[in-house]
This record gives C-alpha cells, structure tokens and sequence, in this order.
C-alpha cells in the first residue's frame, strides 16, 4: 500500500484524469494497424490450438497405445495449465506492464505448441499440452485486459469484437485444417499440433507498434510516457477525421478517474467488497461455459468415434461448429456497442440449452449437428462480450488479475468437464451426457444477469459506480 501511495505522491491525479478523459473522446482507432494485427495472430492461433487437441487426440491416443482416459486426462492437464499460466502471466502483466504479458504468453503457447507436436511419448505430451495450455490461459487474460484498456470508450466493444473474431476464425479453420491433414498425412496430428509456432513472427516485426495501456502507465506514475502515447494517439485521429475537430473532453470522465486514482487497490482488493461480488459472478459464468464448451468440444469427436461414427464423418459434423463460430462472430462487432453486453450472450446461452435438451432426448446426426453449429454461435457471441465485460469490471491495478481469476480459475469447469462427459456417457448414455450440458449452461446464462450495464461507459466511472452503490449501502445500514 505505501508504494501505491508514494507513486500517487509523484503524479498529478489531476494530469491522469485528463489523459484518460482525452482518449475516451476518440471516436475513430487511434492506433497503428500493427496492434490490431498482432492482437488478432495472437487470438487466432489460441483458439487455433484449443481446438487441434479434439482432432489430434484420437490418433494420439492410437499411436501412443493409451486409453481414452489417458487422452482426457491431457485435456485436462492443459487447462490445468490454462488457470496456472493465466495467473501467473496477470501478476507480471499488472507488474511490469500489459506488452510484457502479450509478449510472455505467446511465447508461452507458441513454444508449447511445438513441444506437444515433437512429443515422444504420452507423458511428455500431456506436459507439453500444459505448458501450451498455460500461454493460451496467460494470452486470454492479458489480451481482455489490453484491449479493454488501449481501445476509447465509443468503440471498445465493436474493435474488441473484431480482434476477438480472429479467435473464432482460428477456431474455425481447425476442422478444415484437421480434415486435410489428418487422414492424408501420416503425422498429420503432428503438424496440427505444430501450426500455432507460427504466432511468434508477427509479433517480433511489429513490437516496436504495440503501445503500452497508458492506464497501466499512469498507475504506475509514469504520466509523461502516458502523455506521450495519448498525443500519438490523438495525432493519428486527426489525420483520419481530416478538418473535424476532437469531440470536447467530458469532465465527469476526469472525476471519475481522479477518485480512482486516489483508491489504493492491491491483489486481495478482487475477494473483498465491493469487487468480490463480480469475482464470484464471472467466475462462475466462466466456470459453467466452460463445462459445456469443453465438455463435448474437446471431447466430443472422440465420443463420436466411441459411439459409432468414423473419425472423418465426427470431424464433418464438428465443421458445423466452425460455420456457428464465424457466424456469431461476425454478428458480435455489431451488438457489442448497441446493447448491454450481458444480452446477447444471455440469449445465446439460453437457446444452446434449450437446444441439449432435446438433443438428450433425441440424440441422432442431425441433432448432434446442429448442437455443434449453435455452440460455435454461442462461443462466437459469447466470447468477444464476455472477455471484455469482465475485464470491465475490475479496476486496472488488478484488471488482468481479475480476469484471470474468473476466467483462469474458471476453467477447472472445462478441466474436469471432458472427464465427467466421459464417465457421463459410459454410466448413463450418450444422451445423458446432452443434459449435463445443458443444466451448466442453463446456471451461465442466469448468472450473467448479475453483471452490470458497461457499454460505451469509461472503465474509471465503472469501477467508481460501484464504490459509490457500497458507500450508499453502508450509509444506509448505520443507525439513525
């Protein structure tokens, strides 16, 4: 706490209001293209490779002689690594600054995505699965984070859905990818599991065009370099609206960063009031998405073979998953900005529940592809609104932890997801396994309405809303 005091002591909180209020007048993207592009790579090969282990996972299992539980357990064992590298890249993305935690996680999954293709056994694949699942974890929170940050208020949600529809592009275009390779290609599998190395390139010819979060900068007491970013930036704007003026500086956005700034928020801020109450809500939103999203996406092909269908006719229905990513995606840059963002995921969630159900019921190939066509929808939709909205609510000291917290610890929904699946299908049915889904995307979904209105807001007045709703509940509770 001292050392965020004698930062504060070292700056003008009055300077930091007026950059902040300054970039969330911006109306058009003040930023080089470069940082759209790598921001993208970075989301494309991620949910390129949290895909590539349902298509690779039968013929690992196959050519490393294990059973199925085997194979589930390294599923599981990388979204192990997904909360435990998302954790640990929040603490030195909040540390050392939002570039060194874009930077550390692709790495981080790039490297691991070569390692699991060149693993020589099962237990070197399972480890190498967890170190690519820990930079996918690591990149998720610290992309959300970045985005949520860099973007002005006008247009965050329609420029973070579009980078985020890379995510769901990359996601797509892993079926196809699989369904060349994987029955043509001997070490097809391999290959696939390689292809995310690729992210790696992008992001070393254009570091020099990734700014820094000048929220993370003046947090930091480092105001002239923030300055120094918010003209660029500025600068940049005049040049595309040509004889337009800026829109004038709102001065309700300056108070609210400068209450703020004059808040001391540490690690233990998100598990206490008034943060707690949206670390438990998006912890478990994250947490049952994920028990649907993984329970049968990186299992579900596997199950498919299991259950009597051949491996090319599993990957041609999971293809429908792909058409529902890229359709929900591409629908998500224009309802971003237009609605609350709690909204259109809550309906999406709501009809992909509805749909399990009779899916457990009637289980048959049409059903089942369908199911996979409106998860990919959900996803497409879900995704770009919730990473954000999440973010969102946090302050920016612990922004990135936030995120990671909710979405990292959530994920031991989809870490124990594809196991329960399993013994779901074995004890119960294949059908069972359909209404499992659905009651965890039935809790999402009516969780989600806990979260509060964002879009276009400034993330300062977000944050300072909720420390005025504490303040008047305390005031009320005191005795007359």
């Amino acid at each position: 706490m001292r050392a965020r005091e004698n930062v504060l002591r070292r700056h003008d909180v009055e300077t930091a209001g007026e950059l902040i209020a300054r970039v969330d007048r911006l109306p058009v993207w003040p930023h080089s293209r470069w940082v759209l592009f790598i921001i993208a790579v970075g989301w494309f090969f991620c949910f390129f490779d949290i895909q590539t282990i349902a298509f690779s996972l039968p013929l690992a299992i196959k050519h490393y002689h294990v059973s199925a539980t085997i194979g589930a357990t390294a599923a599981s064992f990388g979204l192990i690594g997904f909360v435990v590298g998302e954790l640990a890249i929040s603490v030195i993305s909040d540390r050392f600054g939002r570039r060194v935690g874009v930077f550390a996680s692709i790495a981080l999954y790039s490297v691991g995505a070569l390692l699991n293709a060149l693993a020589p056994g099962a237990l070197s694949f399972i480890a190498a699965r967890t170190l690519s699942g820990a930079g996918i974890g690591a990149y998720i929170g610290v992309a959300a984070t970045y985005v949520s940050e860099v973007m002005p208020a006008p247009i965050r949600g329609r420029f973070a859905a579009w980078t985020t529809f890379a995510a769901l592009v990359g996601a797509s275009t892993t079926p196809f990818v699989a369904l060349f390779l994987l029955p043509s290609v001997g070490v097809g599998w391999r290959i696939l599991l390689a292809l995310p190395f690729i992210s790696v390139f992008p992001l070393i010819l254009g570091a020099r065009e990734l700014p820094e979060s000048i929220r993370w900068l003046i947090e930091h007491g480092r105001i002239d370099d923030a300055a120094e970013i918010v003209a660029r930036m500025e600068d940049r704007v005049r040049r595309t609206l040509g004889s337009r003026e800026l829109p004038p500086v709102e001065a309700t956005i300056r108070a609210a960063v400068e209450t703020e700034e004059r808040e001391t928020f540490t690690w233990t801020s998100i598990f206490r009031p008034p943060i707690l109450r949206y670390t438990v809500i998006f912890f478990l939103v994250w947490f049952f998405n994920y028990v649907t999203v993984y329970g049968f996406g990186t299992m579900g092909v596997t199950l498919l073979v299991q259950h009597g269908y051949t491996l090319v006719h599993s990957i041609e229905m999971a293809i429908a998953m792909a058409i529902g990513h890229v359709s929900g995606g591409l629908i998500s840059p224009f309802v971003s900005d237009r609605f609350s963002r709690k909204w259109p995921p809550f309906v999406v969630t709501g009809l992909t529940a509805l749909e399990l159900v009779f899916l457990g019921i009637f289980p048959g190939p049409v059903l089942i592809t369908l199911y996979f066509f409106l998860v990919g929808f959900q996803v497409g939709i879900f995704a770009p609104l919730i990473y954000l909205l999440t973010a969102e609510h946090f302050p920016t000291s612990v922004r990135n932890l936030g995120v990671a917290f909710s979405d990292g610890v959530g994920h031991v929904g989809g870490a124990i997801a594809p196991i329960a699946a399993t013994l779901v299908a074995v004890k119960f049915g294949f059908g069972a396994v359909f209404f499992f889904l659905s009651g965890a995307f039935w809790l999402c979904a009516l969780t989600l309405l806990f979260a509060k209105p964002t879009t276009k807001r400034n993330l300062e007045a977000i944050i300072l809303s909720e420390f005025e709703r504490e303040g008047s509940a305390r005031t009320a509770a005191l005795p007359p």
